[in-house]
């Protein structure tokens, strides 16, 4: 049986076969963004290069739920601000998924920008 936080491990490995994600709000607009995810302890997370002011994460933080795309899949998600405490496992999972441009995601602006994304109970999967 799912817990609505957690994904499985199939899709855990699904996730970590891909590049990045396609993540876009329930808020209404058209916006979408393509972002790298790291997988920590069974959890998505991704980081906003623009920092807490980048309009994708302001809108994520307010409206928290939204839909990622991986690899032509589309999935329904609860969005939250990732808790300060994982940073530094969340850095490692950068570092040891994208090497030398994990930099790019690394500094405290980004680090304070780092959304953990939880499959909703009604996920829903696209047939591409």
């Amino acid at each position: 049986m799912n817990e609505s936080s957690e994904w499985t491990r199939a899709q855990q490995e699904f996730f970590e076969a891909a590049d990045h994600l396609t993540l876009a709000v329930d808020d209404g607009s058209d916006l979408t963004v393509d972002v790298g995810m790291v997988v920590v302890n069974g959890r998505v997370y991704v980081r906003a290069f623009g920092g807490r002011g980048s309009q994708w994460f302001r809108a994520a933080v307010r409206h928290r739920a939204g839909r990622i795309t991986v690899r032509q899949e589309t999935f329904a998600v609860r969005l939250a601000q990732a808790d300060d405490d994982m940073a530094e496992a969340v850095d490692d999972g950068y570092r040891r998924r994208y090497a030398e441009s994990s930099a790019l995601v690394l500094s405290e602006r980004v680090r304070q920008a780092t959304l953990c994304i939880y499959p909703h109970e009604d996920r829903a999967s696209g047939e591409g």
